[in-house]
C-alpha cells in the first residue's frame, strides 16, 4: 500500500495543478515523454510513430 501512496505522488508531483498535459508511458509504468500546453498532436504523432518503430515490443 505505501508503494501506491509513493507512486500517487509522484504522479501528482507531475501534473501540477493546472494546464493539460499528455504523458508516453511504457509498459513498465516509466514516463517516456511529457508534452505540456500548447500540445502539437502532430509533434506527438511523430514521436510515438518513431518510438513504435524503434520499439521492442511487438
Amino acid at each position: 500500500m505505501a508503494k501506491a501512496s509513493t507512486e500517487v505522488n509522484v504522479w501528482r508531483s507531475l501534473l501540477g495543478d493546472s494546464g493539460q498535459k499528455v504523458f508516453i508511458v511504457d509498459p513498465l509504468g516509466n514516463v517516456m515523454m511529457r508534452y505540456a500546453e500548447p500540445i502539437d498532436m502532430r509533434g506527438v504523432l511523430k514521436d510515438l510513430e518513431r518510438l513504435l518503430k524503434y520499439s521492442w515490443v511487438r
